[in-house]
């Protein structure tokens, strides 16, 4: 097993690098066009192919990466700043980004994403938002992204519907050999986040992480530090804390098939061990606006749940807590599983990477707060 990497760039002093986090506030001026990517007289690095090529092989060998997931990150970078935007159609409505794919470009977590989590806030509220008025949003903020990247998106016959959207955006590899993995996947989701729940910070591809640590030169523009306004990561730790809660839920019913859906999201422990570091070096880890959170968002994941007239089994927080879950206890079936897979993340991850155990204590030692 190759020896973990330092990390690169992704933290200094508890602080991510390129920007500090705050809370946006209500008064706060919108998103506006053009506010995501600096140096906008330069010219964009994938515009000299070869440059990119390049640079795609250096920073892949830099971190034992493969040269095709580095490339779909960056791309994935240009997505999903692509996709930030305050609606024309709708004005008031934005969107934001979170899960692993905010996680990954704030330097919170030293590991390539594999997709784009939007959020998509209607103005008035999920309630006051029609299946109508969010296609119409979906559509206007896919087009804004496509217009951003200069590529043309597409969903698969089961890529969601008007509320759920999930829709691809295939992009121009530079690999000899070409490479499956050349689209970037981008789940977009009506859910309502107040200003006050958001941040504004800066975030950037890995690639701009190894150019800046090395000291290469001005970084341009689409590799370079941009806007990024995204979900609070105390939301995104409750929301990975759910998701494995809900799987686990599913395993007395489903068993072996659950326990492997949850194996495929083995990297959402990686995530949770990073934002639990990260929330208490920032003084941002405290039970009572942990649990607001959680009832933040299971009053408007109900709200959805009623719109999509969905009949998925709702599981709530655990009355022991997070922390009590099979997922981090061992001698159990889903310890055993997660365990086993972990280690495959050293493929993914670029930085320093814990052991499975180091996991559990870390969600252990959280649990009079989770």
């Amino acid at each position: 097993m190759p020896q973990p990497r330092k990390g690169k760039g992704a933290r200094q002093g508890g602080k991510a690098v390129g920007g500090q986090f705050a809370a946006i506030r209500a008064d706060d001026p919108p998103l506006a066009d053009g506010d995501l990517t600096a140096n906008h007289s330069r010219p964009l690095l994938r515009h000299d192919r070869q440059a990119f090529a390049d640079l795609v092989r250096d920073a892949a060998a830099a971190g034992g990466l493969d040269q095709s997931l580095v490339e779909r990150d960056y791309w994935m970078c240009q997505v999903a700043t692509g996709l930030l935007a305050e609606s024309k159609k709708y004005p008031g409505s934005y969107t934001s980004i979170g899960g692993g794919s905010l996680l990954s470009l704030l330097g919170i977590t030293e590991r390539l994403s594999e997709d784009v989590d939007i959020s998509v806030s209607f103005v008035d509220g999920t309630d006051a938002c029609s299946s109508n008025k969010s296609k119409n949003l979906m559509e206007e903020f896919q087009r804004r992204a496509e217009e951003k990247t200069d590529i043309s998106a597409f969903r698969k016959p089961n890529g969601g519907g008007n509320f759920i959207r999930t829709v691809y955006y295939p992009f121009p590899t530079v690999l000899p050999q070409g490479s499956t993995a050349a689209q970037v996947k981008s789940d977009k989701g009506l859910r309502y986040i107040g200003r006050e729940h958001m941040i504004r910070a800066e975030g950037m591809p890995y690639m701009g992480r190894f150019v800046q640590e090395r000291e290469l030169g001005l970084l341009p523009p689409d590799l370079a530090p941009r806007l990024i306004v995204g979900t609070h990561p105390l939301q995104v730790l409750a929301d990975k804390l759910d998701a494995v809660c809900w799987r686990e839920g599913q395993v007395p019913h489903e068993g072996q098939a659950v326990i492997n859906q949850m194996v495929e999201r083995v990297r959402d422990h990686y995530d949770i061990f990073r934002l639990l570091h990260w929330l208490r070096a920032e003084n941002l880890l405290d039970h009572d606006s942990f649990i607001a959170t959680v009832e933040r968002t299971q009053h408007e994941e109900r709200k959805l749940r009623k719109k999509m007239k969905s009949k998925r089994p709702e599981r709530d927080r655990p009355a022991e807590g997070y922390a009590s879950l099979r997922a981090w206890t061992s001698r159990t079936p889903e310890y055993a599983a997660l365990s086993a897979a972990y280690p495959s993340l050293r493929s993914v991850v670029f930085g320093e990477l814990p052991t499975y155990d180091e996991v559990c204590d870390a969600v252990h030692s959280a649990a009079e707060i989770i």
